[in-house]
């Protein structure tokens, strides 16, 4: 898990929110990515500890912003619990036949992770944030594509994979606020705030 930071009053801060996920579900995924990036394809692939569910991204919020978000966040948590889901299917953006961004989906039957980020976006939205135009899809980002080197091939290799997925049912019982810093070696994430689902 990253280290809790607090935060500092000097810059802004690139922020989102996202959901933690289970170690377990983190080293299967792991294994994936190893198993497709034996196809040599042209990607840009998420480090193992940067693995996560994106509810929410900010972008750049100044310290002063973050106890606002805080309150959204816990205002969402105290009417939530933990949300029951398993790993669905591959897919990419804008199709898993083209991709730029390759993923895998969660099952969300009852709709109670899409619940939560609209409840999120609300809360947001009164602290000054813009709400997304895009309607909510819970998926868990693997790779980015940098040109089409080897696609067809990770394609298959995804497609693979899928067949053989196993679809073990885990709990997202977190909704934590994270900081990105950017650099050349690659984003890296520090948790601000993590605030626990109840069971």
């Amino acid at each position: 898990m990253p280290d809790v930071t607090e935060p500092s009053t000097h810059k802004t801060k690139r922020l989102f929110i996202a959901v933690e996920l289970p170690q377990g579900i983190r080293e299967y995924l792991c294994a994936a990515v190893r198993t497709l990036q034996e196809t040599g394809a042209d990607a840009k692939w998420v480090e193992p500890k940067n693995i996560h569910l994106t509810l929410k991204f900010l972008g750049a919020t100044t310290a002063e912003t973050i106890p606002a978000i805080r309150r959204a966040m816990t205002a969402v948590t105290d009417n939530a619990r933990a949300v029951p889901t398993s790993l669905e299917t591959f897919g990419g953006f804008p199709s898993l036949s083209a991709p730029r961004v390759l993923w895998v989906s969660l099952t969300d039957k009852e709709k109670h992770l899409e619940r939560i980020v609209r409840e999120l976006e609300n809360s947001l939205s009164a602290a000054g944030f813009a709400k997304e135009d895009r309607p909510f899809k819970a998926h868990i980002t693997l790779a980015r594509l940098r040109s089409s080197r080897h696609r067809l091939s990770l394609i298959e290799a995804a497609r693979k994979f899928q067949a053989a997925m196993k679809h073990p049912i885990f709990s997202l019982d977190n909704i934590t606020l994270f900081e990105s810093v950017l650099s050349s070696k690659g984003p890296a994430y520090s948790i601000i705030e993590q605030i626990k689902l109840n069971a």
